[in-house]
């Protein structure tokens, strides 16, 4: 007797494990939520959020770089010693006699 050949089923992509999905779920909803503001303000967001510099790069639709020179701004831009505006000097009126 013939052993019969096992036929395999066509490829088929796994469906995302729970925490992935989790996370591409929570990535739209932060877009989605963040839409009006710059990619630099984006980049921070989903940064905060737990995502990592490449998966904020294919969310954002831009370079790993580019999202790592948006945090590096930002957190340059937080350092930097806040100046304050110069005190307006008083100026000395003449006495009317």
């Amino acid at each position: 007797m013939a052993a019969k050949k096992k036929i395999s089923a066509p490829d088929r992509a796994e469906p995302p494990s729970g925490s992935s999905r989790t996370d591409r779920l929570l990535a739209i909803l932060v877009l989605e939520t963040i839409s009006k503001k710059s990619d630099q303000e984006k980049a921070v967001l989903l940064s905060a959020a737990g995502f990592k510099n490449p998966e904020v790069a294919d969310l954002l639709g831009t370079t790993t770089p580019t999202v790592n020179q948006h945090l590096y701004a930002s957190r340059k831009a937080k350092a930097a010693p806040k100046k304050k505006p110069p005190k307006k000097r008083q100026t000395r009126t003449k006495r009317r006699r």
